[in-house]
């Protein structure tokens, strides 16, 4: 190749279409896969469109041939030209024969367009509704997190992609475009997509995709997807959209997948996290063997104000506190607002009235809020306890599980070697304080419990 090229290019300013045509579509087809970069920064210079699009049709025909490294380099050479002729390319005479801007890209760049970003074509005005079926993964990915495309707002645009890429049921491709959409979201610190047609529209596509897929999956599979690609929609998850995993997964899949689902609730906002807190309880009635052999393992629960008081507005109760601070005042809002409310106005009275007009409401909440609003009521905490103990109803919801798990961490958790050998201590806790809420104590405070160091007469009080 090297001493053919250097015979014929001082020809190259005097060929016609149709001695570039003999030459790369005919008599140097056997060795154009050694074509270099620099060769064709050669014969591309100061070259009409023309025959430019001969030099890219032949090229293409060994494409196959050419070395993965070479591919990126020759696509910069022809990135370049296209750059340089921009004034005429898009001119009358050279789009002879060509209709739409996916055939732009075929003519211009043909098999070399995967390894141009979606960014570089964007300089060339093309329309968006015309890439779609002929950009790869990698830009289809660019393109949807190009600012300037407003894909994330863009349910429309994000289905036609998605679909796009789903449809042709090529699991690797599908993967290329999650690599460089999860890349790209941690680049700009997006922890979850914001738009909620967007995010669905992800993530029901793409689990719709994968289904006839997850049969053959391994554990490394169901990490991958739950753990890393599907994190930023994962939010949309829900109980329906589990369907998709076969029944017969091991207990390492089904660990993975649940894996995935904890670790989102530690940066989604409590709202929003609801749908996946349903999925996990979904996943354990489907899996009750998988889920039993986790259950008997004591787990912290991740508490994080800024999440659970993400859209709560408490200014209306801080005020309401200030100005009356009566205890039939701190019924009239929610547990969520005043765990999000600075705590100074709440009184042990008022706190044992909110956790009886909670038990008659009977609406649960996450382990989390509850966690919260006892951690920022502990200075008054016992006291509250201690009259709640003497209004509460002989027999509590099952709701109350939630608030048990969380002062099991605010109030168990905190008790010294001492108090745990003391019987004084244990009653008072276990006998009084927490007495309304151990008819329905979760599996994980029973777990937790039992790593405790307790005497056997504190562990009788217990």
């Amino acid at each position: 190749m090297n001493k053919t090229y250097i015979i014929i290019s001082p020809s190259f300013p005097e060929f016609t279409e149709q001695d570039f045509f003999g030459w790369f579509h005919v008599k140097l087809v056997p060795v154009l896969a050694s074509f270099t970069p620099e060769m064709l920064r050669g014969v591309t210079t100061n070259m009409n469109c023309t025959n430019y699009h001969i030099i890219v049709s032949g090229m293409a025909k060994v494409v196959s041939a050419i070395p993965q490294q070479r591919l990126q380099e020759i696509a910069d050479v022809l990135l370049e030209y296209l750059q340089d002729s921009a004034a005429v390319i898009n001119q009358p005479d050279c789009r002879t024969g060509i209709k739409t801007d996916a055939q732009w890209i075929e003519t211009n760049l043909g098999p070399f367009s995967p390894y141009i970003t979606y960014s570089e074509l964007k300089f060339f005005n093309l329309s968006l509704g015309a890439l779609v079926n002929v950009l790869s993964p990698t830009q289809k990915a660019e393109l949807i997190m190009d600012p300037d495309s407003g894909g994330l707002e863009d349910a429309i645009l994000v289905k036609e992609v998605l679909t796009n890429l789903t449809e042709s049921g090529d699991e690797e491709q599908l993967g290329q475009f999650f690599q460089v959409f999860t890349q790209i979201l941690q680049q700009t610190n997006t922890t979850f997509i914001l738009n909620a047609a967007v995010r669905e529209t992800i993530l029901n596509l793409t689990l719709n995709g994968l289904a006839p897929k997850f049969v053959s999956f391994e554990v490394e599979d169901y990490e991958l997807w739950f753990q890393v690609y599907l994190v930023p929609v994962i939010a949309s998850l829900h109980p329906d959209s589990l369907r998709v995993i076969p029944s017969n997964i091991s207990c390492e899949s089904y660990e993975a997948i649940v894996t995935g689902l904890m670790e989102s609730l530690e940066f989604l906002p409590l709202g929003i996290s609801m749908d996946v807190r349903a999925s996990l309880e979904s996943l354990q009635e489907t899996f009750p063997d998988c889920a039993e052999l986790d259950s008997f393992t004591c787990k912290e629960t991740h508490v994080d104000e800024m999440l659970i008081c993400w859209g709560v507005d408490s200014s209306q109760l801080q005020k309401t506190l200030e100005d009356n601070n009566s205890t039939s005042a701190v019924c009239n809002f929610t547990i969520i607002e005043h765990a999000c409310t600075t705590p100074t106005n709440l009184t042990a009275g008022n706190l044992a009235t909110l956790l009886t007009c909670s038990v008659e409401s009977n609406k649960p909440y996450v382990v989390e809020v509850w966690q919260l609003l006892f951690h920022k009521a502990s200075p008054i905490l016992s006291q509250a306890l201690d009259m709640f103990a003497t209004m509460a109803p002989t027999t509590m919801s099952s709701a109350y599980s939630n608030a048990l798990d969380a002062l099991g961490e605010v109030v168990v958790k905190k008790l010294t070697q001492d108090e745990l050998k003391s019987k004084d201590a244990i009653r008072s806790r276990f006998q009084m304080e927490l007495r309304p809420f151990l008819a329905s104590p979760s599996t994980n405070f029973l777990s937790c419990l039992g790593t405790y160091n307790f005497s056997c007469q504190t562990y009788q009080l217990v």
